[in-house]
């Protein structure tokens, strides 16, 4: 699945480098608590999702249903971390499986 996404990615990747946008710079989908379960890297996946240099997933839905993702420790909670560029600025998030996730915003930012 990550292959098929990737051209899709690599094209949003470039649009968003010339409007200066929204690039998803790492994104890993893991176990809250327990360590010992290996991350999902869902950088493509996620960067699949951008449109006009937004991305908005809703609350209430496990973000394993996503394309590109899959549910790596069944009844353990799960988080989604991501590092983004957007107008240049890193910013980095952390969010429970169940909450929404809307980037860009000013409280991701690093550094402001």
């Amino acid at each position: 699945m990550v292959a098929i996404l990737q051209q899709s990615a690599d094209k949003l990747v470039k649009q968003e480098t010339e409007n200066d946008g929204l690039i998803i710079n790492s994104a890993i989908y893991k176990a809250a608590e327990n360590a010992d379960i290996p991350p999902l890297d869902v950088t493509v996946a996620l960067q699949s999702l951008v449109l006009n240099s937004k991305l908005v997933i809703p609350a209430g839905r496990s973000k394993s249903g996503l394309i590109g993702f899959y549910d790596t420790c069944l009844g353990e909670a799960k988080v989604l971390q991501v590092n983004y560029t957007f107008k240049g600025r890193p910013h980095v998030v952390e969010v429970a499986d169940l909450q929404a996730l809307v980037m860009p915003l000013r409280a991701h930012a690093i550094g402001i």
